[in-house]
C-alpha cells in the first residue's frame, strides 16, 4: 500500500475484510490541524474513514469514552455522527505503533467554506448547524449515565489559568521565542507582531469580563469543545454530518457554540442573532449561558493567536499544511482586531 510507513495494513487486519481497501492504495489527505492522519478507503462496506490520532491525544481511555458517548447519542436519536467501526477484537480502536486508530463511515457532504465576500457562512447554514448542535447538546442530555457537573464552567476556569500564566511571564517567554526562532516560519513570526500587540490592548478587559463570568453556576456535561465550520457537513443547506470529536470533554454548552459562530459568523452581529436563535429553538440556554457564550468567545479569540504561536515556536509542533494554518492564523487577527476596537486599550 502507498505510505507504507503508516502500517496500513497492518492496522486494517484488524478489521474484518470488507473494511479492507479495493481499487487504487489510498495515500493521506492533508487537513485538519489536530495532528492526525485521515485515509479515504473504498472498500466492499463502502467509504471509510481510517484516522491515526497523534500520539499526544486522545489516550486510550479518552478515546474509548469518546466512542462510548457518540454511540449511545445515536441510540437517543442523534444521526449525524460517525459511528467506529469495532475492530475484531470488538473494541473500537487499535493501538498500533504508538498511535491510536480508528476506522468510520466517509460521511457525504462538503464543510461550508464562506460564500460571500467577508468568508462568512450564509444565514440559512449557519441556522442550520446551530440547530444541528443543539440537538446533539440535548441528545446528550438525555443520557442519564453521561458525567454533568453542576458549578463553574471549566472551560472559562481553565482559560483564566492560562491567561494569568501568560499575563505573570508567559506572554514574555513567548515573545522570547518568537524572536530567537522566527527563521523557522518567517511568514509566522511576520504575523505574530499584530497579534502580540492586540493582545496586550485586549487581554485586561477579556480577563476581566471573563473573570465576572467565572463565577456562575452552570451545568458541564460533555461537548465538543473543536467544533468549527470544517467539522459541519452540508448537502445544499442541509446539515448532514458532524465530524471530528477528539477534543471531547466535559464543559458548558456555551464552549461549543461560541466555537463554532465564531467560525462561520465571525464578528456579524446579525449571524450571531440568527444561530443563536435557531440553537434556542432546539435547546434553551440559560441567562447564564447566554452570558457565558460571549466570554468563551472573546476569551478564544483572545487566546487562539497566542496557542498557534506557542505551538510552533516553543512546542516545535509540526503542520501537514502551513498554508491552511496561516489562513487560520490570519482569520484570528482579523477577529483578534475587531475584538480590540470594541474593548478598552489596556495593557497586560
Amino acid at each position: 500500500m502507498a505510505d507504507n510507513r503508516y502500517d496500513l495494513n497492518v492496522v486494517l487486519a484488524e478489521y474484518p475484510r470488507d473494511c479492507r481497501p479495493i481499487g487504487a492504495d489510498p495515500a493521506p489527505i492533508v487537513g485538519g490541524f489536530s495532528g492526525s492522519k485521515i485515509w479515504r478507503l473504498e472498500t466492499a462496506r463502502g467509504p471509510l474513514c481510517l484516522r491515526r490520532w497523534p500520539i499526544e491525544h486522545p489516550t486510550a481511555s479518552r478515546l474509548g469514552w469518546i466512542h462510548d458517548l457518540l454511540a449511545t447519542t445515536a441510540k437517543h436519536g442523534f444521526a449525524l455522527v460517525p459511528l467506529p467501526i469495532p475492530a475484531q477484537s470488538g473494541e473500537t480502536f487499535v493501538d498500533h505503533g504508538s498511535h491510536l486508530w480508528e476506522l468510520t463511515p466517509w460521511l457525504p457532504g462538503e464543510p461550508d467554506r464562506g460564500r460571500t465576500p467577508r468568508g462568512l457562512t450564509p444565514a440559512r447554514r449557519v441556522q442550520a448547524a446551530m440547530m444541528s448542535l443543539a440537538e446533539f447538546h440535548r441528545a446528550v442530555t438525555a443520557i442519564p449515565e453521561n458525567e454533568s457537573i453542576r458549578g463553574q464552567a471549566i472551560g472559562i476556569l481553565r482559560r483564566l489559568v492560562q491567561l494569568d500564566r501568560l499575563q505573570a511571564g508567559g506572554f514574555e517567554q513567548l515573545r522570547r521565542a518568537i524572536e530567537a526562532n522566527s527563521w523557522k516560519w518567517q511568514e509566522l513570526a511576520e504575523r505574530s507582531v499584530a497579534v502580540l500587540r492586540d493582545f496586550t490592548q485586549a487581554a485586561e478587559s477579556v480577563v476581566g469580563s471573563a473573570r465576572a463570568t467565572s463565577g456562575a453556576e452552570v451545568l458541564n456535561r460533555p461537548c465538543i469543545r473543536d467544533i468549527h465550520r470544517e467539522h459541519v457537513l452540508f448537502s445544499e443547506n442541509e446539515v448532514i454530518g458532524l465530524i471530528d470529536f477528539g477534543a471531547m470533554q466535559v464543559d458548558n454548552v456555551a464552549c461549543d457554540i461560541a466555537r463554532l459562530m465564531g467560525s462561520m459568523a465571525h464578528d456579524d452581529d446579525q449571524l450571531w442573532q440568527l444561530g443563536l436563535s435557531a440553537y434556542e429553538s432546539v435547546h434553551p440556554l440559560s441567562a447564564d449561558e447566554r452570558v457565558l457564550v460571549r466570554a468563551y468567545d472573546e476569551s478564544g479569540v483572545l487566546l487562539s493567536g497566542i496557542n498557534w504561536l506557542r505551538w510552533f515556536f516553543i512546542e516545535d509542533r509540526q503542520f501537514d499544511n502551513p498554508v491552511a494554518v496561516l489562513k487560520r492564523f490570519d482569520e484570528i487577527t482579523c477577529r483578534l482586531a475587531n475584538l480590540v476596537s470594541r474593548k478598552p486599550r489596556q495593557t497586560v
